[in-house]
């Protein structure tokens, strides 16, 4: 889920007391919630489902089973059954934090930030140094317009956690919407210290250099995001118009020609009529 909410990494809780229908079946259990583990480890969530599943046929009551298939689900994009797992989670460990945050991410992804506060708010009120709960926090409040608390959240995250490139990102895309150019210029290079193959954050600070006549740097960062994500539309769609202003009309056009192939794979129409637009301007010289 990046660039949205943050889920915690499939995982390694697996000391759980609990109730215990056999020391067999928990053994069973556990061997395989650790096989599953191996699958997240390499990559391939869709193979650590089945084993969680049969985790649970195993022992009902074992919450690493319950939680690790909520958080795979969640990130092979079945939310619903996700929430639902998520839910028993909480059931069976009612003070379980992660379950919490990840319930919230889940709610945000489902499009009901208000949802989500209330589940994240929980997670902060039972531990209030829980960096992963006041980032999906601040991404909730942001998606309510609530950018003032948006900020406080994700400024509580930051220093709770410093190392998590998402939340400079996003910390900066909030800054640029106030017209706080130095923040957001500082919070996008922040990110992408942090994470070098930021790919929305090369892009986002290209575009921001591009605002600022900063013409050489936009084109580096633009140039960059495009070779880490060839299929950022975005990216091309800004190179081309900064192509444009500088007098490169063939590279710009060339830009803009893939920018709107990619915008009509997308089935982008807003996009496609606009990259139309401008490079029918370009054409004609105006």
């Amino acid at each position: 889920m990046k660039g949205k909410a943050l889920l915690l990494l499939c995982c390694v809780y697996l000391v759980w007391g609990g109730q215990v229908s056999s020391e067999t079946n928990r053994a069973e259990a556990k061997a395989l919630v650790e096989r599953g583990n191996s699958f997240i480890k390499l990559g391939n969530v869709q193979q650590a489902i089945p084993l969680y599943r049969l985790a649970i046929s195993k022992d009902n009551n074992f919450l690493p089973a319950h939680y690790n298939l909520g958080l795979a689900l969640a990130q092979t994009g079945n939310l619903e059954e996700a929430t639902t797992v998520l839910q028993r989670v909480i059931d069976l460990k009612p003070d379980f934090v992660p379950a919490y945050s990840d319930l919230g991410a889940v709610f945000l992804d489902r499009g009901q930030p208000q949802t989500a506060i209330t589940y994240l708010q929980k997670a902060i009120e039972l531990d209030n140094n829980f960096a992963n709960a006041h980032y999906n926090l601040g991404l909730a409040r942001k998606a309510l317009q609530d950018n003032q608390g948006a900020i406080a959240a994700l400024l509580t995250a930051q220093k709770l956690d410093p190392r998590k490139p998402e939340t400079f990102y996003h910390l900066a895309l909030l800054y640029q919407g106030q017209g706080n150019y130095n923040s957001a210029l500082a919070n996008y290079q922040t990110a992408i210290k942090l994470n070098p193959q930021y790919s929305q954050a090369h892009y986002n600070l290209g575009a921001l250099f591009f605002l600022q006549g900063d013409i050489p740097s936009a084109v580096h960062h633009l140039q960059r995001a495009i070779a880490l994500q060839p299929d950022l539309a975005d990216a091309h769609y800004t190179l081309g118009v900064v192509y444009s202003r500088t007098g490169r009309k063939t590279e710009a056009l060339n830009s803009l020609q893939t920018a709107l192939q990619l915008y009509q794979k997308q089935k982008n129409q807003m996009w496609i009529d606009r990259t139309v637009q401008t490079i029918q301007a370009i054409q004609t010289g105006n």
